[in-house]
C-alpha cells in the first residue's frame, strides 16, 4: 500500500469563512526564505511563498488531485481571548477537572499543540471540536501510537460542554525542568493542497505544517508499517515544525508578536530530523485516532 491509498477530505468546508485569514491578506507579508525541499508552512508569508513557487515551478495542477485544507499560520504569543484556538504551546483547551496526562513513570507529558474544529464541516460526525495533543519527549521512541498509548495522547473536547479550564499557575511544567514549547497563536487560511510523490516541490505541494484536512504529508509505502492495523485510513490533521530563530529574523514573514521579547520568551517545537506528526483514523471511527512521526 502506498500513501495514495489513505482517503484525504476532499469535501472540507468552512462555517464561517469571516473568521478565516483571507488569501489575499498574505500580501501584506513578506515572503521571507522559503525553502520548498525542507521547510515547514509555519507563517502566513510560507503560504505566500508557496503560491508564487507552484506558480513558476510546477506545471498543471489539475491532475494532483487538488482538495481544500485549512492551514495554520503563526505568530510568538498567546491567544488569550479564547482558549479554544488552534495554537504550538501556551494555554491549553483542558477541563480544570480532568487528570493531565502522564507518562509511564507518572510523570507530566507535555502540552504542545491543539486544534480548533469549531468552523470545519469534516465530512463524518467527530466527537468533540477541539483536539488537543500532549507528548512525553523522554518516552519509549516508538515512532506511532493510539491516542492512549505510547509517548503521545490526543483527546477530543466538546467546547459547549466544557465550562472550567485549567488555570495557568496550575500547569504542569516539563519534568527536566525545561521551559515549555510556544507559546504561537494561530490564524487559519484556507487554501488548496495537492497531492506529490517525493521530489523537491514535494512540501510545497503537499503542506507540511499545522493543517486540518487535505492531503497526508506522507510519501513511500516505508509508512503503512507503523500503523498497518488501520483499515481505511482518513488523514485528519497534523503538526509541523515551529522554529522561534526564524520567526525573530523575518518578523514580516510572521503574524505580529504579542510578546516585546520574542526569542527568548517562546521555544521551537521539533520532532527529530524535522518531522511532522500525524493523525489518522479509521475511516467511519474518528473515536479512535490513531498518530505517526514520519521523517520522508
Amino acid at each position: 500500500m502506498t500513501f495514495h491509498d489513505i482517503v484525504f477530505a476532499s469535501d472540507i468546508a468552512i462555517r464561517d469563512r469571516s473568521e478565516l485569514l483571507p488569501i489575499d491578506a498574505l500580501d501584506q507579508f513578506s515572503a521571507g526564505m522559503y525553502r520548498s525541499l525542507w521547510q515547514h508552512v509555519m507563517a502566513p508569508g510560507h503560504l505566500k511563498a508557496r503560491e508564487s513557487f507552484l506558480a513558476k515551478n510546477i506545471g498543471p495542477l489539475e491532475r494532483r488531485h487538488p482538495c481544500k485544507c485549512v492551514c495554520f499560520v503563526f505568530g510568538p504569543g498567546e491567544d488569550e481571548d479564547d482558549r479554544a484556538t488552534t495554537r504550538i504551546g501556551g494555554l491549553p483547551f483542558w477541563p480544570a477537572t480532568r487528570s493531565w496526562p502522564t507518562d509511564q513513570d507518572g510523570s507530566p507529558k507535555e502540552f504542545i499543540a491543539q486544534f480548533d474544529f469549531r468552523n470545519v464541516q469534516w465530512p463524518e460526525s467527530l466527537p468533540g471540536d477541539v483536539l488537543t495533543v500532549h507528548f512525553d519527549w523522554e518516552g519509549d521512541e516508538e515512532p506511532f501510537g493510539n491516542a492512549n498509548d505510547g509517548d503521545a495522547t490526543l483527546v477530543w473536547h466538546d467546547f459547549e460542554t466544557t465550562s472550567e479550564l485549567i488555570e495557568p499557575h496550575l500547569l504542569p511544567f516539563p519534568i527536566d525542568g525545561t521551559t515549555q514549547i510556544g507559546p504561537y497563536y494561530s490564524q487559519p487560511v484556507l487554501v488548496t493542497d495537492y497531492q506529490s510523490d517525493w521530489a523537491e516541490s514535494a512540501q510545497a505541494l503537499t503542506i507540511h505544517g499545522v493543517k486540518i484536512g487535505g492531503h497526508p504529508p506522507l510519501y513511500g509505502d516505508n509508512w503503512p508499517e507503523l500503523n498497518s492495523d488501520v483499515q481505511k485510513p482518513v488523514f485528519l490533521c497534523s503538526i509541523g515544525t515551529i522554529l522561534p530563530e526564524e520567526a525573530e529574523e523575518e518578523k514580516n514573514c510572521w503574524l505580529p508578536s504579542k510578546l516585546n521579547d520574542p526569542l527568548n520568551n517562546t521555544n521551537c517545537l521539533q520532532f527529530p530530523g524535522m518531522a511532522v506528526f500525524v493523525v489518522v483514523y479509521p475511516q467511519g471511527n474518528p473515536d479512535d485516532l490513531r498518530w505517526m512521526i514520519y521523517l520522508p
